[in-house]
């Protein structure tokens, strides 16, 4: 609370007030509530009297002859007291507005009041009677401070409600001993000794006597608790059983606790009859008899729902915003960034589809990514962003203002031309259209659409203008990823063959995916070369790392085997020859390597090896077992490494797969279950023609959000 005193003194300050048989008493409880330190509290006292005229009743911290000019206020006068009864509302102002004569508090020695000094008038209303104004100093910057403003009006009701007692003759003070047991049980007007009908704060008073375990509440409580005055019963049980069943524990530890410390001060919901949930924050302080014994408390409960509601619905936009940051910082491509949206803000914000479009190089939006929309609604969609682009209607967002539209009889009205009507027809009720703009240039934009008629508060909007500029941010780097993604995926692909050649005899199919993590590319590659004698060489292979300098080892290795592979007249000898160039490269990447030499027409496989996965071979029968070659160390670990070659038949009817690690390896699972996936892949589609095999035996690793390159080649007698 900015008056520098907690929600206790408060509490106290208004149980003793309500306590006041005097307007001076009274006065000094409320200047010395709410002022800024208790010995700055100033306040006066305005009593309206029939002639319209507003009479000083009382003062407190200040002399008497400074008021002199101030004890009679005609109620059209300028000052502040005047203003709040004509107006009735409160009135800031500062000591300064107040003029000569200056305002000097009590004491000898004492120095004015500074001009700066902030002074607050409210009315002191009563069903709508106003008795007259009140006059208190408060803490600097109190007119912009809610709760600031939240207890004076408790306290201002409070004030008249009490005030109007002491008029009426009705000077009984709430803590007055001797009771009679009946004071304490429900009374037709279900008024507590307390007298604190605080109608424009909804506070509401009770009085609980802990001897009998009845409990007095004024009506304004019983409404808060969602019972009808007239029936309610005066017991305690009743006050529990309309706890909430998860607070009950939370309410019964404070009570236990407030006989010990004094104070009750506890926020819980409770249950109206009808299932309605409400938020209840009760302040008091007990009573204790000579022995110390507790024996009563008296205090105040507000509901205070409305502001649960408003923190719950600002954290929950808080956290929105938060999840979508965190989300977007770990999107890499224009994809991650729609799908991270789309989590976000379908799940968030409450819609049913979006639609992400980004402003390329020539001016035209065009469909980045969606979410919700049927296949056949995606063409319409595209066109839909392309059409937009320059449409006059849509000026102002593409300038950078969102449109919010609350339903679809507004959409037709504001986009009349049926070009751009919305592709989901009757299944969109309101839209939410952001640009997405960066350093004041359109980036693209985000359509959200909701599936029912809504409207937007201006919180909401505040949200999504937020969110707008994450995303744009976010489709912004992801624009230089996928570019710069580009460009080095295109330069992978110019190092890999671009043809195979015609090998008779032998049907030959290979896939290549490049990694989807990060702007480095991988070192995965494979060839297919001839050699003397009708055969060919079958070789695949995967650099260290994912990197440039992995693609362009990469590059180095197959560019220098295919220029030596006709050399030499053994898969042995070219590995061996691959590996002293590696060797001699200037750097300290290795590689996996496995050459297969075939020799269609006496059907033979020879296959060396240099630690890459064993190559899997799929038996006529439909059976599948790896080639266990004994090999060498990887390529580039020790230049006089020899490597063993292994033969073995190529049944007609059977098919070899070389592959690299990507094929096999997936988060969460381990390397020989996804060996074992590919072999039963393998024995499942052994029918399919060569090219739909390769593709289905891809399509599982390369769907994965995150997947190393992969390599795949595939060899088959003809037959």
């Amino acid at each position: 609370m900015a008056t520098g005193h907690g929600s206790g003194r408060f509490a106290d300050a208004l149980v003793r007030l309500l306590a006041c048989a005097e307007p001076d008493d009274l006065l000094a409880e409320a200047a010395t509530a709410l002022a800024p330190r208790e010995r700055d509290a100033v306040g006066v006292l305005y009593r309206l009297d029939a002639d319209g005229s507003l009479r000083l009743t009382a003062s407190f911290g200040l002399p008497v002859a400074d008021l002199d000019a101030y004890r009679v206020i005609p109620v059209d006068s300028w000052l502040p007291c005047a203003r709040a009864v004509r107006e009735s509302r409160p009135v800031w102002t500062t000591a300064g507005e107040y003029g000569e004569p200056a305002l000097r508090p009590e004491g000898p020695g004492s120095a004015p009041v500074p001009s700066h000094a902030e002074f607050v008038a409210v009315p002191l209303l009563v069903d709508g009677t106003c008795l007259g104004a009140l006059s208190l100093r408060v803490p600097r910057g109190s007119a912009l401070d809610s709760t600031v403003e939240h207890r004076l009006m408790a306290l201002a009701t409070a004030c008249a409600h009490r005030w109007e007692r002491i008029l009426a003759g009705g000077n009984v003070a709430a803590g007055d001993q001797g009771l009679p047991p009946r004071a304490l049980a429900a009374g037709q007007r279900r008024v507590t000794m307390l007298e604190m009908a605080l109608s424009n704060a909804s506070i509401g008073t009770f009085d609980w006597d802990f001897p009998s375990g009845r409990i007095v509440w004024d009506e304004r409580s019983c409404r808060l608790f969602g019972i009808n005055p007239e029936e309610f019963d005066g017991r305690i049980e009743t006050f529990e059983r309309s706890v909430h069943p998860e607070d009950r524990a939370l309410v019964a530890e404070a009570v236990a606790k407030s006989h010990r410390t004094g104070k009750y001060d506890v926020a819980y919901r409770v249950v109206h009859p009808d299932g309605t949930v409400r938020w209840i924050t009760a302040e008091s302080r007990v009573v204790y008899n000579r022995e110390g014994n507790p024996q009563r408390m008296i205090g105040i409960v507000q509901d205070r729902t409305a502001e649960h509601d408003r923190e719950a619905a600002r954290k929950a936009r808080s956290d929105f915003i938060l999840a979508l940051t965190r989300s977007l910082a770990a999107a890499l491509s224009t994809e991650d960034v729609v799908s991270a949206v789309a989590a976000a803000a379908l799940r968030e914000l409450g819609g049913t589809r979006l639609a992400v479009f980004l402003r390329e190089e020539d001016g035209i939006l065009r469909l980045a990514g969606s979410r919700g929309y049927a296949p056949e609604q995606v063409p319409k969609l595209r066109r839909l962003g392309e059409i937009s682009t320059d449409h006059p209607l849509l000026r102002s967002v593409w300038a950078g203002t969102p449109l919010f539209i609350e339903s679809a009889r507004e959409y037709r009205e504001l986009f009349p031309d049926e070009r751009l009507a919305s592709p989901s027809g009757g299944e969109a009720q309101a839209w939410a259209v952001l640009p997405l703009m960066s350093a004041r240039t359109l980036v693209g934009s985000c359509v959200i659409t909701y599936a029912r008629s809504r409207s937007f508060s201006p919180d909401d909007r505040t949200v999504y203008t937020a969110a707008a500029g994450i995303i744009a941010q976010a489709l912004t780097r992801a624009s230089l990823y996928d570019s710069g993604r580009g460009h080095l995926t295109e330069l992978q692909q110019l190092m890999l063959p671009r043809d195979l050649p015609e090998l008779p005899g032998l049907e030959v199919a290979v896939r290549y995916r490049p990694g989807s993590e990060g702007l480095d590319v991988g070192g995965d590659w494979y060839d297919v070369l001839r050699l003397p004698g009708d055969r060919a060489a079958l070789i695949i292979g995967d650099v260290q790392g994912h990197s440039a300098r992995a693609a362009a080892v990469m590059g180095q290795m197959r560019t220098a085997m295919r220029a030596r592979a006709a050399e030499y007249h053994s898969a042995q000898g070219l590995m061996a020859w691959a590996n002293r160039t590696l060797c001699d490269l200037d750097t300290d990447l290795f590689a996996t390597c496995v050459i297969t030499e075939v020799d269609p027409a006496r059907r033979r496989l020879r296959i060396v090896r240099a630690g890459h996965p064993y190559p899997m071979l799929l038996c006529a029968d439909g059976t599948v077992r790896d080639i266990e070659v004994p090999g060498g160390t990887p390529l580039g670990t020790f230049a006089d490494e020899t490597y063993p070659s292994w033969e073995t038949e190529l049944e007609p009817g059977s098919t070899l797969l070389l592959y690299t690690d990507g094929l096999v390896e997936a988060p969460g699972s381990d390397y020989t279950g996804g060996v074992t996936r590919i072999a039963d892949q393998l024995a499942r589609d052994r029918h399919l023609p060569l090219d739909v095999l390769a593709d289905r035996l891809v399509a599982p690793a390369a769907s994965r959000s995150l997947h190393d390159d992969i390599a795949v080649l595939l060899l088959r007698p003809d037959a």
